[in-house]
């Protein structure tokens, strides 16, 4: 694999077998070592950076196989015991697993007969990542009003059309309650066709949704929010998000979409001064629109927080719809979440905003006993709270697999404002 970082996929030799499998990098070591988490498996296992392989693109689209599942009240030597064993089930309610053998429930203090529940966790795969360094084809299906662009691979083409096939034959009814980021399916307003869909957006009794596989969004009223079937799960969401290393502004939006929607074309990602970015090709010819992105530090912002007088926390427009995707994201971990036991000084973490009750990335600034300060990276405001209310943060929502979203900025001068309202 061409660059190491935490999150990233890849394929390895497993020392034990000489075989094959996908990983990902949970962390880089020093002296050129990395730690990877066999992604069917579970386990781990230190490597050299050189034994890293590239991940086909085919092996992309699918979903790692092992899920992880905190268990309480079982020893270890009596986990290991239960490896291949078969008639295993597994019951999570609020991030805790408890382990079936048929219908006996497996722990150190008893054992009891209770039928096994099924799991349902209505929630997507992990979102594909794209190599970089490389041309993988694709179409555009929709160009953003913040200058982003979202793609997909023709890799997923053939599920994808499987999929809305299967979708084509549902009727599904109204969920019983509107979340955000829930995993939905709703019917997009110009064909009347039913598609997967995010709620992004809830005011009053209007939902704003991101159709997950297109890329668009749209607001319907809470009716229209329906319910999806597991098996309609089972697929990745199949528009990926670009930055494109060519910007473009709301006036040549059209112009754009002539030119790279509902064309086969290829994109390549590469990393551009500080940021990841794709530039687009047919043949190897690169696609000309709008003008090149700025590699300095100038870009279109908007204000997300103001800390005091001369220094504020800023917002990419072009990241927002990014954002958007990563707050959806939070929002479906709610049935899922871990409290964090070994909160640190420097911890990345889930946390809730006391104002609206919602979740937010936050890194841990200051500890004192069991009262915590709190940074929200993607908006950079500031809270107090215990530790034991924060919850662990998964890897891919990571801040080295999505960047904090929030810039601090000093605004030259502001040191000679007086800190009152009115400045």
């Amino acid at each position: 694999a061409a660059k190491i970082y935490e999150g990233r996929l890849a394929v390895a030799q497993f020392s034990e077998d000489g075989q094959l499998y996908r990983c990902v990098v949970d962390s880089v070591q020093e002296k050129g070592t990395m730690v990877v988490r066999y992604v069917d498996y579970g386990n781990t296992e230190l490597l050299d950076f050189g034994e890293l392989l590239e991940l086909p693109d085919a092996l992309l689209t699918v979903p790692p196989l092992a899920d992880y599942v905190k268990v309480e009240g079982v020893e270890n030597v009596k986990l290991e015991g239960l490896l291949d064993q078969d008639g295993i089930s597994v019951l999570v309610v609020q991030g805790v697993g408890t382990i079936f053998l048929g219908n006996e429930v497996f722990d150190n203090a008893h054992k009891g007969t209770v039928p096994p529940l099924p799991i349902t966790t209505l929630a997507l795969p992990p979102p594909l990542v794209l190599p970089l360094n490389r041309h993988i084809e694709g179409v555009v299906v929709h160009v953003s009003s913040s200058s982003a662009v979202w793609f997909t691979p023709s890799s997923l083409a053939p599920l994808l059309d499987e999929l809305m096939d299967q979708l084509a034959l549902l009727s599904p009814s109204p969920v019983p309650r509107v979340e955000m980021g829930q995993v939905c399916t709703t019917r997009f307003s110009l064909d009347g066709e039913l598609y997967r869909a995010m709620v992004m957006e809830i005011s009053e009794d209007r939902v704003k949704v991101l159709f997950v596989d297109y890329g668009n969004t749209e607001t319907k009223i809470k009716e229209e929010i329906l319910e999806i079937s597991e098996d309609s799960l089972n697929l990745p969401a199949a528009a990926m998000l670009i930055l494109p290393a060519r910007s473009f502004n709301k006036e040549q939006i059209e112009e754009v979409e002539k030119i790279l929607c509902g064309t086969k074309l290829t994109v390549k990602q590469a990393i551009e001064g500080s940021k990841e970015v794709g530039r687009f090709f047919i043949g190897m010819k690169e696609i000309i629109f709008g003008e090149e992105r700025p590699k300095d530090d100038t870009a279109a912002v908007t204000l997300s927080y103001i800390e005091r007088v001369g220094i504020v926390w800023v917002n990419l427009l072009s990241s927002l719809d990014e954002l958007d995707v990563l707050m959806g994201q939070l929002a479906d971990m709610v049935d899922r979440l871990v409290p964090d036991t070994s909160v640190v000084v420097g911890s990345t973490v889930v946390a809730r905003y006391t104002e609206d009750n919602k979740l937010y990335r936050a890194t841990v600034v200051e500890m004192v006993d069991t009262k915590v300060t709190l940074l929200f990276v993607d908006f950079g405001n500031y809270q107090e709270c215990l530790a034991s209310s924060l919850y662990a943060l998964s890897l891919e929502l990571s801040l080295e697999r999505v960047p904090a979203a929030a810039i601090r900025v000093k605004i030259p001068g502001g040191e000679e404002w007086h800190d009152n309202e009115e400045n």
